[in-house]
């Protein structure tokens, strides 16, 4: 699901890049406000890296110890956020190694990789 950064209570919680409480995200909730049908958001936090926000991590009825539900919430917001800016970092160097920035073609080193994938799969398959 994706929500716009401040629209709604998950919204407002990416805009903060903070860890909210629900009475902190409640005068955001509304009638057919983003957020998730049917899930009360006790806590959320922004999965924040490098300034960037890349989600929202929410909780319901996280139990009796609110201090250390919010501390789990965190990390578990941070690690998400590493992640995922890994995930991207890897994909656009990967992008950048294979294909030619002057061009927008794909360069030797793939090509090569492609004909001898399907040179292997015509093998095995018996040249049908």
């Amino acid at each position: 699901m994706e929500i716009a950064i401040g629209e709604g209570a998950l919204g407002h919680a990416a805009e903060t890049g903070e860890i909210l409480e629900r009475a902190e995200l409640e005068p955001y909730v509304s009638a057919g406000a983003a957020g998730l049908a049917g899930f009360p958001a006790d806590l959320a936090a922004a999965m924040v890296q490098v300034n960037r926000t890349m989600g929202v991590v929410a909780l319901s009825r996280p139990g009796k110890s609110q201090t250390r539900a919010k501390a789990i919430l965190r990390l578990i917001a941070q690690m998400g956020a590493f992640t995922l800016n890994n995930m991207a970092t890897f994909v656009e160097t990967k992008s950048a190694a294979d294909v030619d920035p002057l061009t927008g073609v794909f360069n030797r080193r793939v090509l090569n990789y492609r004909l001898d994938r399907i040179m292997t799969a015509a093998e095995e398959g018996g040249g049908r």
